[in-house]
């Protein structure tokens, strides 16, 4: 078999380098740096916002280009967190995607660059999310509200039926052209499924767990 030496390792954040209390163990901090110390690069990818990355990205110390959103976003760390390139939703596409949303009676919740707009502030894991993810929710009534380029449109609701067939609406109308996820979230006692919609490239593949 030929020997390859390592280069590069990407990790996802959220369960892997961060613990069940979304905490970053000494022993993670040690081995990424024996990464570094052996001149492999060290990267992240997330579904996490760049806000909700920026602190893992300065007590790791990652030095190389990382995926936020999805890959939606593409971010460095120098003095400060540099935008590399994003990949934005057309209003007029994040429009027919919010309404799809909303007939389904599931909440949008809205990811930019930089911040996180959802329907109601008190709507379902709105607070679970702000903690988990170490972010301030703003509330929006119109997409005319969001002044920067949508990245990422979440569905969120513990109708796991109204989810469904919410995916399976989106799915006939944009998966040849955007990545639609349904994903699953337990939380307490309760599960909470949830549907996003963004646009990574056509390299992207969808995934439904």
């Amino acid at each position: 078999m030929e020997h390859r030496e390592i280069c590069l390792f990407i990790s996802d954040v959220d369960g892997t380098v961060l613990n069940p209390q979304k905490e970053l163990s000494p022993a993670t901090i040690k081995a990424v740096q024996r990464l570094q110390s052996a001149g492999i690069h060290f990267s992240l990818v997330s579904n996490r916002p760049p806000k909700g990355l920026e602190w893992i990205i300065e007590a790791l110390d990652v030095r190389g280009a990382c995926a936020a959103l999805n890959g939606g976003v593409i971010i460095v760390r120098d003095s400060t967190l540099t935008i590399l390139s994003e990949r934005s939703l057309r209003p007029a596409v994040a429009q027919e995607i919010i309404g799809t949303i909303e007939r389904y009676a599931l909440d949008p919740w809205i990811y930019t660059r930089a911040e996180w707009y959802v329907s109601r502030i008190d709507g379902p894991h709105v607070r679970h999310d702000a903690e988990f993810a170490q972010l301030s929710p703003h509330q929006f009534e119109t997409l005319g509200d969001i002044s920067e380029p949508v990245i990422k449109i979440m569905g969120v609701s513990d109708n796991c039926a109204q989810v469904s067939a919410c995916e399976d609406e989106l799915r006939r109308h944009f998966a040849d052209q955007l990545v639609i996820r349904l994903g699953t979230r337990v939380i307490g006692s309760g599960e909470s499924l949830r549907s996003e919609v963004m646009n990574t490239g056509k390299w992207s593949r969808v995934v439904t767990p």
